[in-house]
């Protein structure tokens, strides 16, 4: 019996089995062991979806999966569906631009970090998302420069738990209409959230309504004033604040 899942020790090897896959979707199921690429092809025939998972290493130095590419310069997940499994405690702290400008699905609860510094910059940047579910974030120290920066689809983004570095433009340029923040908190003092968050949070966005709940009343404070020095005033932003 072939075994369906492969291991690769080069990147390129690995793009050129995504590339040549019959499968349109594909699962990242968090970070390989021994520093290889996986690629599983077995699948449920009900769901036709393949599994990959990561090399930390390699993640570490480039984590944008739309940077695999194949010989004429194009993504190998050019056209493919990526699901994001929900875990990525202990796996990836380096999420900059990981899934910019793919199409992406997130499972089960949504996608949960370790309490440590991530970067999650442009981390949705432009993805296209394939229902108009929710997408939660959970935990994490989050530099969440222009995380769902561009996204498409997608009209709610919550947060919880989290504690924050940086919002620049999280939401701007996009979909989102609601964002909900739930025991939330500053990751740095105020005075560095402010010299590290440049522009507004939602600018050109189509975000409507922001909401508060059970968050420290500094990360209250410093969103606020953010809205106030970034804002325009006829954005008519609702902004709801629960204990």
């Amino acid at each position: 019996m072939e075994m369906s899942i492969k291991t690769f020790d080069n990147v390129h090897d690995f793009g050129r089995a995504i590339l040549e896959s019959p499968l349109h979707e594909l699962r990242l199921v968090g970070k390989s062991d021994d520093g290889v690429f996986e690629f599983d092809t077995d699948t449920d025939s009900n769901v036709n979806i393949g599994r990959f998972k990561l090399p930390v290493g390699y993640v570490q130095q480039k984590p944008y999966l739309n940077g695999i590419l194949d010989e004429n310069g194009i993504s190998v997940f050019n056209g493919k569906m990526i699901w994001i499994d929900g875990d990525f405690k202990g796996d990836f702290q380096n999420c900059k631009g990981m899934f910019a400008q793919m199409n992406v699905q997130t499972v089960g609860y949504g996608i949960n970090f370790d309490d440590v510094d991530v970067d999650a910059s442009f981390m949705f940047n432009e993805s296209n998302f394939d229902s108009d579910r929710l997408t939660k974030i959970i935990g994490g120290r989050l530099r969440a420069k222009g995380m769902f920066r561009g996204c498409k689809n997608r009209e709610v983004v919550g947060f919880v738990s989290t504690k924050f570095h940086d919002v620049t433009r999280l939401v701007a340029d996009s979909s989102i209409r609601e964002l909900i923040f739930y025991n939330c908190d500053l990751a740095c003092d105020k005075t560095e959230f402010e010299s590290n968050t440049k522009s507004c949070i939602y600018k050109n966005g189509e975000l409507e309504t922001i909401n508060f709940k059970g968050c420290t009343d500094n990360f209250v404070r410093a969103m606020i004033e953010h809205i106030n020095k970034y804002g325009e005033d006829d954005d008519n932003i609702v902004i709801n604040i629960e204990d």
